[in-house]
């Protein structure tokens, strides 16, 4: 299904704004919490490796828009546990 049109912005329940095209944004803040913790939080330590002289500790899921980055941002990186390894 193609849906075609312009997007406007509406306030949702808390407050924040909210593509009226997004149906994810315009579920209610608990629920999209839910869903950031399940696909942000790991249950094992993330492991940051230095070998390649470049890191990469954010997910592109954080990249999507400021809303989700806002949410979900804090949640990743104060559920998580992450690991270094240098190699030399």
């Amino acid at each position: 299904m193609t849906i075609v049109g312009t997007t406007t912005n509406s306030t949702t329940a808390d407050g924040t704004t909210a593509a009226s095209g997004s149906q994810l944004l315009a579920l209610a803040a608990e629920l999209r919490l839910a869903i950031w913790e399940h696909a942000l939080v790991e249950d094992n330590d993330i492991m940051i490796s230095w070998t390649s002289g470049r890191t990469k500790t954010r997910p592109s899921f954080l990249a999507v828009n400021r809303q989700i980055r806002a949410e979900a941002a804090p949640m990743y990186y104060q559920q998580n546990t992450f690991r270094t390894a240098m190699d030399t």
